[in-house]
Order: structure tokens, then C-alpha cells, then sequence
């Protein structure tokens, strides 16, 4: 697995941008983030709940849009035709290649954006992870990151991560109220200081 500093979290988290309420949006915060070599769809999720997100979860046409144009500009760093991780797995014993997919927060899975022919397991083997492939539709894959016996495509470098927690439930993501100063974070960890603590948000 790769080893990432803290440091290099609060660069990263710095990039992030916010799909705003009154442009359509839902409030959330959304970064392409980028290691050097195959990233494993289990590490990218371990590192976005790390810096406390989670793998984008896309769920409606418009979503997807957002989304996509933000890996535009880091797409040269994945080779080939394989783009970011997103936050869509395929839960063991579900038939294959098409069933039993599901978002890592359990939200509804009911808009899908799979390319033509996808889901395939086309790397051989189960492939029972999502991403997005190089036209902003989806390709399942395996976790590895890699497609076994071939240069192209692969491997997965880029993932997208979405921050969307409301721990005081006052409506608005506590990732921007971390960023702007309004709830405290101490330990720089983009989750209030006073959710940890259990005492009032105020």
C-alpha cells in the first residue's frame, strides 16, 4: 500500500471543490486525488475515510457531469483508457458480471452510467469494482488496479473522493465548515472537532 503523510492529506484536501446547493448541486465536497503506480480500489477507499470522505458515490446524470470535469484536468496521469476509482463495489456471490452492485455509503443504487457492454469482467477473473473509464461512463474492474497481461489499460492511479457528512445534522457538509473555521478541527482530520468530542456544535 502507499504511503501517504499527513501533509500530503491537507494539500490535497485543500483542492477539493464544492458542487454548491444553489448551482444545482448537493452541498458536497469533491477531489481527484493522485498516488504514482497501480492505486488498489481497497486502499483508495481506506485513504478517503482517512481524511474523512469516502469514495464518490454517482448518483444522478447531473452528479456524474460534475464529477467527470473534475478529473478532466489529472487525466493524463492515468495511462490508457482507466480512469479514478469511484465508490461503487459488486458484493460477494452476486451474479455475474451484472448483479448485486452497491455504494460504500449504502445510498439507493439506481442511476447507473455503465459504458457500452459493462458490466464485462472483461480482465478475466470477477472485476467487482467501479470506476470511470476515459469518456466519463463506467467500467467495473478489478481491485487491483491492473488488467493481468496487458500494458494497456491500467493501471488505476486517480481516485475521486466526495466528503458529505452533517455530524450536527444543521444542513450544511461539516468539510466546508472545517475549511472556513466555523466548527473547529484541531487535528486537521476535516471532521469537527466537536463531533468527536460529543459536546454541542455551535
Amino acid at each position: 500500500a502507499a504511503v501517504f503523510s499527513s501533509a500530503t492529506f491537507a494539500a490535497q484536501a485543500q483542492q477539493a471543490v464544492q458542487w454548491r446547493v444553489e448551482d444545482g448541486g448537493n452541498g458536497h465536497w469533491y477531489s481527484v486525488h493522485t498516488q504514482a503506480g497501480a492505486m488498489t480500489w481497497q486502499d483508495a477507499r481506506v485513504l478517503s475515510e482517512s481524511v474523512g470522505a469516502h469514495l464518490a458515490t454517482v448518483t444522478s446524470a447531473a452528479e456524474r457531469s460534475f464529477v467527470y470535469a473534475l478529473t478532466l484536468p489529472t487525466a493524463s496521469q492515468d495511462p490508457s483508457w482507466f480512469g479514478p476509482w469511484l465508490g461503487g463495489y459488486q458484493q460477494l456471490g452476486s451474479s455475474e458480471p451484472s448483479g448485486g452492485w452497491r455504494w460504500v455509503t449504502n445510498e439507493p443504487w439506481g442511476y447507473v452510467a455503465w459504458g457500452g457492454h459493462q458490466p464485462d469482467n472483461g480482465c478475466g477473473g470477477s472485476e467487482d469494482f467501479l470506476h470511470f473509464d476515459n469518456m466519463g461512463t463506467w467500467n467495473d474492474a478489478r481491485g487491483s488496479g491492473t488488467c493481468p497481461g496487458f500494458t494497456t489499460p491500467g493501471p488505476i492511479m486517480r481516485a475521486v473522493f466526495e466528503w458529505s457528512a452533517d455530524c450536527n445534522n444543521d444542513g450544511i457538509v461539516d468539510y466546508g465548515q472545517c475549511r472556513d473555521g466555523s466548527l473547529p478541527d484541531y487535528n486537521v482530520n476535516n471532521i469537527p472537532d466537536c463531533c468527536e468530542t460529543g459536546t454541542p456544535c455551535e
